[in-house]
Order: structure tokens, then sequence, then C-alpha cells
């Protein structure tokens, strides 16, 4: 990691020189500019992300019908959110190829997913917090085990099932 700085700041120094805007092109112009080399590049580069998108588009759809009750449509509904987010990112900035043009349309678009993303964690985590373990608090002693006695270890909101491990209870936090 001490090293990753220097190497990266080379890196892009390079590639505003000689406006390379790929990794093939990278590669590509270290070699000679070889175009076998740079489509090689292209082709692996192509081979190892193709099952990473698949299973996003199918996670995608799993939460789809999930949240929807409907039974899993399978392609047709991974295709239409391939469809979505190929006129999305058509939509917001890479509409013209050139090279030196910056997109500032994707890149606000992004920031603003991430907003939501955000937004959406801090939801669910107030929704955890406060809506399963109605306060701070008592989140923070749930998991630890309570002295058996009938005030502390009567079952809350807060652990929905006891277990036991032995002589000491676990799962009754000590709410009270």
């Amino acid at each position: 990691m001490v090293l990753a700085w220097p190497v990266l700041r080379k890196m892009i120094r390079i590639a505003r020189r000689w406006r390379i805007t790929s990794i093939a092109d990278f590669i590509a112009s270290r070699y000679g500019k070889s175009r076998l080399l740079a489509g090689l590049v292209t082709l692996i580069a192509l081979v190892g992300v193709v099952p990473y998108v698949a299973l996003q588009l199918k996670a995608v759809a799993s939460g789809y019908a999930l949240l929807t009750g409907t039974p899993a449509a399978g392609s047709s509904t991974a295709l239409l959110v391939a469809l979505l987010l190929a006129g999305f990112t058509i939509a917001f900035g890479t509409r013209h190829l050139d090279n030196t043009e910056r997109h500032e349309g994707l890149v606000a678009a992004v920031a603003a997913e991430s907003v939501v993303k955000l937004l959406a964690f801090l939801a669910v985590g107030a929704f955890v917090t406060w809506g399963l373990f109605a306060a701070p608090r008592r989140c923070s002693r749930a998991p630890w085990p309570c002295p058996r006695s009938a005030a502390c270890c009567a079952p809350t909101r807060c652990s929905p099932s006891p277990t036991t491990s032995g002589s000491r209870s676990w799962g009754w936090p000590c709410c009270r």
C-alpha cells in the first residue's frame, strides 16, 4: 500500500499525457501500441466482468420478485433492468464519443445514487435500532448474557427467543 499512490500517480500522468482512456490502451501502449494485445486485454476483461454483471442483474430481479411478492420472473425482469440501466447510462453522459470529454452528468447521477443508498442504509439502521430494539441502550446489551433473575431475564422486545448454553441463559438482554 505504501507504493500504491506513487504508482497510481505515475499511471494517471502517463494516461493524461498519451490520452489513454482504458486499461487495454494502457497495456497496449506499453508494448508498442499493439492492437492485437489491446483486443486480447479487452476480451479478458469482458470475460472477467460478465459473470459479475449477470450476478448483479439476477440479484436485482430476485429482490424485485421478493419485494413485489410475485414469483421470480426470471430473465424478463433482468432484461428489463439491463435495458433500464443502459438507457440510464446513455441519458446521463455517454452520448458523445470523445475520449477527452468529462461526463459530469454521469458523475452527478452516481453521486445522487450514493446519497440515496446512504439514506436507505440509515433508515434501515434507525428501524433496527428504534423499531426492533426500542432504544440504542437496549441494542448494546442485547447479545450479552444476563444473570438468572426474573427481573432481568424476562422476555422483552429485544430478543424474540431464548437459547441456552450450559447453565447460563443467552439471548435475554438485560433491558431493565
